[in-house]
Formats: C-alpha cells, sequence, structure tokens
C-alpha cells in the first residue's frame, strides 16, 4: 500500500480539499448556503498546516498530459457569478502583505477570484490522488506547495471576508 494513503493527516487533508470543492461546485449550482464556504474552508485551512513535507526524490515525473488531468474552472463569468453572490459587484478590500508600509498596503480584489484559485489548486491535487495510485505523493507535494506559495494567501484572504459577511454585514 501507498504509504501516503494511510497518514491521517494527509487524508484529513484530502478529504477537506474534496468537501470543499464540492461545497463550491454546490455554491455555484445554487444548491448550498454560502456560510457553507467558510465551514469547509476552514477545515481544508487548518488541515494543511498538517501536511507532511515530500522530498523531490520522492515524486515521479507525472506522464500525464496537464490538460487530461485537469482543466481549472477559473473564468471571469464565475469570478463575477460568485462575487455577486456576496455583493454587487462582489469587490473585497484586503492586505496583500501585513507587512508593508501601511499606507500602501491596501489592495482590491474579487472574493470569488479567491475562492476559485484556492478550488482550483486543490482540484488539481485531487485529480492527481484519484488518477493512480503512484501519484499520490505527487499530490501531496502540490498541495504543500501551492498551499505555502499561493493558495494559503488566498485562503486568509477569503476567510477573513467569509467571515466579515457572515457575521457582521448581514
Amino acid at each position: 500500500m501507498n504509504p501516503f494513503r494511510s497518514q491521517p493527516a494527509i487524508l484529513r487533508f484530502k478529504n477537506a480539499a474534496d468537501g470543499y470543492c464540492q461545497c463550491l461546485d454546490k455554491v455555484l449550482a445554487d444548491k448550498a448556503p454560502l456560510q457553507e464556504i467558510l465551514f469547509t474552508l476552514s477545515e481544508v485551512y487548518a488541515a494543511a498546516h498538517f501536511l507532511p513535507p515530500v522530498h523531490e526524490s520522492q515524486i515521479d515525473v507525472i506522464d500525464i498530459p496537464p490538460e487530461n488531468l485537469y482543466v481549472p474552472i477559473k473564468s471571469w463569468e464565475l469570478v463575477k457569478k460568485l462575487s455577486a453572490m456576496f455583493t454587487k459587484d462582489g469587490r473585497i478590500a484586503h492586505v496583500f502583505n501585513p507587512w508593508d508600509d501601511p499606507a500602501n498596503a491596501a489592495v482590491e480584489g474579487y472574493i470569488g477570484d479567491e475562492l476559485l484559485d484556492i478550488y482550483n489548486d486543490l482540484r488539481k491535487g485531487l485529480a492527481l490522488w484519484n488518477t493512480k495510485d503512484s501519484y499520490t505523493a505527487e499530490a501531496v507535494y502540490g498541495w504543500r506547495e501551492s498551499f505555502v506559495l499561493h493558495w494559503g494567501r488566498h485562503a486568509v484572504v477569503a476567510l477573513h471576508a467569509l467571515h466579515t459577511y457572515i457575521y457582521y454585514k448581514k
């Protein structure tokens, strides 16, 4: 058995990632409350902190063309649709780097963009996980690296925006 498939921290993360992606699919189909995004994103963000490091020597070259593995769903129309579920235009203000000069720190974005960036990074790993048993290490490596370098920041921004929207904005 593949050792990556039996580690509790990895299984917890994989299930949380799957839960978040399924939730976003339901929300986009108008079949789930927006509040569910906050819950599932919180779970996957917390679980990501416990993903074990995977050394590059543990991963194989992936011999599947990317377009056969997973095609990202991001489009401007989806960003606008998801963003508009929260506010008329879905724009949010956030701080990209909290250690920057506060006078220059605030930036503007779209909540839908944040949520779909996370979704696409998680879906890539889920596609690897579900493709072939030997690609489990690649899935974990990709999830951990993209968490540190990319979707972790998007998650923090989205969690702040969702928390504020659900508990204060209504």
